[in-house]
């Protein structure tokens, strides 16, 4: 379910992980909690969940901005809290339905009595694993310009890997202008009007020294984008 992918994948940067020992130096706790729960008085990992229902209902891709995060101190990082960021979210957990409606009937087919797409990923045995594509187990015979090698244990299948990358470029073609979700209501602005921001707000800006243009901060908040999750099943 996505709840479950959301918490696996999320919440160890708003304080909810399995791991709550704060002694333990590499608990989940103590790495990535990084942002308040309750930011803008609104459970912020609820507020992602319906958000990415409401995506997944509309047969859309995982793509929303949850604004103004209030970060927290986090001393392994050295991050100092009491400011607030945009933090733009991909979750690249399964395959939209619009994203299957586009696709030629002869690409990735059904099984005999399955529909194409089931608990959000394909049926089609090759392309199950997309969009987290899964190795190609260790020792499998491979083609290496005309030789036979054996797998590592890393190597991506070609079909499947490459079907993965076209969906890449589709989500954020199609989130390029928003997204609005099941409910009608606009869950995501678009990455051209996330950007079209960030360039207006650059060219205001007048640079005082080298390292002050090499990394600065618009404002105690400013647009964090994009911050790629790609949970490996």
């Amino acid at each position: 379910t996505i709840s479950f992918q959301v918490f696996n994948t999320f919440g160890n940067i708003f304080g909810l992980t399995n791991d709550v020992n704060p002694d333990n130096l590499f608990s989940g706790l103590t790495l990535s909690h990084l942002f308040n729960l309750y930011s803008n008085n609104e459970n912020q990992f609820v507020k992602l969940v319906k958000t990415f229902e409401s995506l997944r209902d509309a047969g859309e891709p995982l793509v929303t901005t949850l604004e103004g995060l209030e970060v927290i101190d986090n001393e392994f990082w050295g991050i100092k809290g009491g400011w607030t960021v945009d933090v733009t979210i991909i979750h690249m957990f399964g395959v939209p339905q619009k994203f299957v409606d586009e696709l030629p009937d002869d690409i990735a087919p059904a099984p005999d009595g399955r529909e194409r797409i089931e608990f959000d990923h394909f049926t089609n045995p090759l392309y199950a694993s997309v969009p987290n594509v899964a190795a190609v187990p260790l020792g499998t015979p491979l083609d290496f310009f005309g030789n036979t090698v054996q797998a590592l244990g890393f190597e991506l299948p070609v079909e499947p890997a490459r079907m993965a990358h076209i969906l890449t470029s589709w989500v954020i073609k199609r989130a390029w202008n928003g997204l609005v979700g099941i409910d009608g209501e606009v869950k995501f602005g678009g990455f051209q009007e996330l950007f079209e921001e960030e360039e207006e707000e650059e060219e205001k800006e007048e640079p005082t020294s080298s390292s002050q243009t090499h990394l600065h901060f618009r404002s105690q908040t400013f647009t964090l984008c994009a911050l790629l999750f790609w949970f490996l099943l």
